[in-house]
């Protein structure tokens, strides 16, 4: 009996907590949301701090940015891909250190929403990053680094593309001679 009223309990607090985080963000109050972060209160794979992650990123405040940072070292999965995505979507440059560290993840989703973010930015620091992916094992970062690197539109990339279009096997090849048309087209503009 125990255990029922400890699950009871448990959710009365997830969703007290997560109320609480929508009625921050509905304020606009990004400190209160910060705040919320550091919530201990999760009830499985939901948890408060995760949600105030999310409502961070669709605030779109970039107070947060620092604290989002810290977070994308996190032992939670689930945090470190709320933190990437809420880094991706404020559009802040101090966000760049943060998510060139995302991709060395062990999660292949959160080290393609850090490459996504990278774009996202626009910065250029992270130009070398994208090119550094298509090294890498897995066919989904290197298919999305290639995609993000058509879509900035550094015609240095070109030469790197090539040599990475060559290794992949013909059906893998498209994006790789897609980000090159692409940037062929901009080269001569």
């Amino acid at each position: 009996m125990t255990c029922g009223i400890e699950d009871s309990v448990a959710k009365v607090q997830i969703n007290e907590g997560l109320r609480r985080v929508n009625r921050l963000r509905e304020a606009g109050d990004a400190d209160g949301l910060i705040a919320e972060l550091d919530s201990p209160i999760h009830l499985g794979r939901l948890s408060v701090r995760v949600w105030a992650a999310d409502a961070l990123r669709r605030l779109g405040h970039p107070a947060g940015v620092p604290q989002l940072a810290a977070r994308v070292g996190d032992d939670d999965l689930d945090m470190r891909l709320a933190a990437v995505r809420a880094l991706a979507e404020i559009r802040d440059s101090r966000a760049t250190p943060a998510l060139v560290h995302a991709l060395s993840d062990p999660s292949p989703v959160v080290r393609l929403r850090a490459v996504h973010g990278l774009h996202r930015l626009g910065d250029r620091s992270g130009l070398r990053t994208l090119i550094d992916l298509l090294e890498l094992d897995d066919w989904l970062v290197r298919r999305s680094a290639a995609v993000q690197l058509g879509t900035l539109g550094e015609p240095g990339a070109i030469e790197s593309l090539r040599v990475a279009r060559a290794r992949e096997r013909p059906w893998r090849r498209r994006p790789y001679s897609q980000a090159i048309r692409r940037l062929r087209t901009r080269s001569t503009r």
